[in-house]
């Protein structure tokens, strides 16, 4: 497609994206890659049909947009490095895959069902609203998650 043909709206792996924006760019819309995956992704879609990896995606053509989602999809048959991936070594399969959208979500909330029902401390503490990973909670995160609990003195005393 010449430079005048960009279409508005350009739909990959259920997003609509604008087709204005650069392949990079617009890859980082879609809801489980990040700029490092969406320019890994880009570089690989350049090796294999020589079309330059800042395109906008309005000039992309059909063909072109399902070989990005093919990428996005089958990452491990592009051999994209598995550093980039968010799920590396999964639980049930043990295998290296990058989810996105509705695939992210669902295996987030398995894996939180997972760790709750073994009562393991992350579960719980997950399921508590609490911090996981260390951090001090006496004088800090006081906000997270239990912003309706605390009434302020001046609300106390309107009523």
């Amino acid at each position: 497609m010449s430079e005048e043909q960009v279409r508005g709206i350009i739909r990959i792996a259920g997003k609509d994206m604008p087709g204005q924006k650069p392949l990079v760019n617009a890859l980082c819309g879609i809801k489980g890659v990040g700029i490092r995956f969406a320019r890994n992704v880009a570089y690989q879609f350049q090796k294999e049909t020589n079309t330059p990896y800042n395109s906008k995606v309005g000039s992309l053509t059909k063909e072109q947009l399902t070989q990005i989602e093919e990428i996005l999809t089958k990452s491990k048959d592009h051999r994209l490095p598995t550093w980039s991936l968010n799920s590396q070594k999964e639980f049930e399969t043990g295998e290296d895959k990058q989810l996105i959208m509705a695939e992210l979500q669902l295996n987030k909330r398995v894996t939180l069902k997972r760790l709750a029902d073994m009562k393991s401390y992350r579960g719980l503490r997950l399921q508590w609203g609490l911090t996981v990973r260390g951090q001090h909670t006496r004088s800090t995160g006081r906000k997270a998650g239990k912003k309706a609990r605390y009434k302020s003195k001046k609300k106390i005393k309107k009523q």
